[in-house]
């Protein structure tokens, strides 16, 4: 796990494993990470922009958001996420966001990102090769990226985790 307060950090990241042939994956969290959950559709780190459009430019399928957030709030966040323009294509778009709200208070990220990572790799295979995947994972909520970390260990995925400090 790095410690980072730059999204221009992750994005120089994402682009050696670009050059180095593999296929990055990129799992933002939404509150705090990409969005400020108190002034609402203002950007966290103004270079987020720059990390979405390097990852739409591989593919729309490797951009997701793995949120806390509520599921009830599932049309609420893909407006927050269009209003806020992180991608200018002139149309609604539907965001690939999964929802994995804290469970009696306890983090949840790490069980729901081992069942996504599945259907990710269904859909962003390069030639069927998922050993090319390389999850780069941002969240700022430290019980979480911890919660994923355990997770992941116990997996043998290709992965960078990254704690973004704001």
């Amino acid at each position: 796990m790095e410690k980072t307060a730059s999204m221009l950090s992750i994005l120089e990241h994402i682009i050696k494993l670009y050059e180095e042939g593999y296929n990055p994956i990129l799992i933002l969290d939404i509150d705090d990470t990409v969005l400020s959950s108190e002034h609402g559709k203002k950007f966290v780190d103004k270079n987020i922009v720059k990390l979405i459009e390097y990852i739409d430019n591989i593919s729309f399928d490797n951009l997701w958001f793995l949120t806390a957030r509520n599921t009830e709030l599932k049309r609420k966040t893909q407006n927050h996420l269009n209003h806020a323009k992180l991608l200018h294509k002139g149309k609604f778009i539907m965001y690939n966001v999964i929802h994995s709200p804290y469970y009696y208070g306890e983090p949840t990220k790490g069980t729901t990102l081992i069942d996504l990572i599945p259907r990710i790799e269904r859909r962003t295979n390069i030639e069927k090769r998922t050993d090319k995947n390389w999850y780069v994972i941002v969240d700022d909520d430290l019980e979480q990226v911890n919660n994923m970390l355990e997770h992941l260990n116990l997996k043998k995925y290709n992965f960078s985790m990254f704690h973004f400090i704001n």
